[in-house]
């Protein structure tokens, strides 16, 4: 049986793989942080960053999901124009749905360092 945090988790990697962020189950005043655009808040923010990215991404792979109570610590990984790229992203929830998303990977390859 899958937690609902780790449903709404794979139900996000699969709206970046079909590039449908409408799927993307947040609240919108999310907050997020990450090695390009750095820390931001607001769905509407989120939603233009990740757009930004989502022509790139040919697949996802879903390597681990660990969830403790209110947060998902997801390690994906995303098949890219850029080649493979490893990822680990913390997710905390609230009422349901993501509250704020920290993500880990190496920017290089997409800033073409």
């Amino acid at each position: 049986m899958s937690d609902p945090n780790t449903a709404v988790v794979r139900q996000f990697l699969e709206a970046l793989e079909k590039k449908d962020l409408s799927l993307v189950k947040a609240r919108v005043d999310l907050t997020f942080d990450n090695p390009i655009s750095g820390k931001g808040s607001g769905i509407e923010a989120y939603r233009s960053f990740l757009s930004g990215f989502l022509h790139s991404i040919e697949h996802i792979e879903i390597k681990h999901l660990l969830e403790a109570g209110d947060h998902v610590a997801a390690h994906w990984e995303a098949e890219t124009v850029f080649g493979v790229i490893p990822v680990l992203q913390l997710f905390h929830f609230q009422d349901g749905m993501i509250a704020d998303s920290v993500t880990i990977f190496d920017p290089r390859p997409v800033l073409g360092n």
